[in-house]
């Protein structure tokens, strides 16, 4: 078994929205500034300052979409896919450390809507 390295770059087409999610609860969230919501949910490496995409993220975004292209018999290559890909390294710089701000109502069940402050890298 041989193990193949790519290098390869990403080209999107519209706007890159982000979020991180907090792994433990803020408090005061709600009276943040809009600066300061968005700046807590923007992916920022701690070493260099810079914007950046998880490398899990990108894994599972190729993972999922294995799922159109199709395998042996009926299956498609997401399990193949999931196997065999890793992301490396484990943050993708985006080269920038700027980003603007966008504002958009997000429904949630149990709370029947509210408004998220997010970073958007154009």
């Amino acid at each position: 078994m041989t193990v193949r390295k790519s290098k390869i770059t990403i080209k999107g087409v519209t706007p890159l929205l982000m979020h991180a999610f907090p792994l433990e609860p803020v408090e005061g969230f709600d009276k943040w500034s809009i600066q300061d919501k968005a700046e807590y949910a923007a992916y920022r490496d701690p070493d260099t300052e810079e914007l950046y995409i998880p490398g899990v993220a990108i894994q599972r975004a190729l993972i999922n979409g294995a799922v159109y292209s199709k395998g042996k018999g009926r299956a498609s290559l997401q399990k193949s896919a999931a196997a065999c890909l890793l992301i490396d390294p484990e943050r993708l710089s985006l080269g920038t450390k700027e980003y603007a701000i966008d504002a958009r109502g997000v429904v949630i069940p149990a709370t029947k809507g509210v408004l998220v402050d997010k970073s958007d890298i154009v």
